[in-house]
């Protein structure tokens, strides 16, 4: 039973065990950037996402989706493809935490995890199409 599960599901449940490591190198990150470095919530908060996208690319190319090929051609087009993508799940990122902690003075700790939800599910939405099988 848990196989013929695992073999149903197993991109959602590798997206979704790979999306918290990716949320945990996010909320990582931006906690280091603005409790250690003193940084502006905005600036940890794009800080963060390079280095989020970074894992979250290597992670979603080989384990979620996986993309096997290192033709360079197709490494250089999912790699565009996949942070063109996560450049617009940053803006609506970036739209939430201003909104969130500039406009309404919600705790930042709150903020980042309310939006870690929406951008999780515009990012799967983007994995699906750039790692899609030919």
């Amino acid at each position: 039973m848990i196989k013929e599960y695992w073999t149903k599901y197993k991109e959602i449940i590798t997206y979704i065990i790979f999306g918290v490591l990716t949320t945990v190198v996010s909320m990582g990150t931006y906690f280091i950037f603005t409790r250690l470095f003193h940084l502006d919530e905005m600036i940890a908060n794009n800080l963060s996402w390079v280095f989020a996208v970074a894992f979250a690319f290597v992670t979603n190319k080989f384990f979620v989706f996986e993309s096997k090929s290192w033709e360079t051609s197709l490494v250089i087009k999912e790699l565009v493809s996949f942070v063109s993508g996560r450049l617009f799940s940053l803006l609506i990122d970036n739209i939430v935490m201003f909104l969130g902690v500039k406009v309404f003075h919600i705790n930042d700790v709150i903020v980042q995890f309310a939006k870690q939800v929406i951008v999780t599910v515009v990012n799967y939405i983007f994995g699906k199409w750039v790692f899609r099988k030919k």
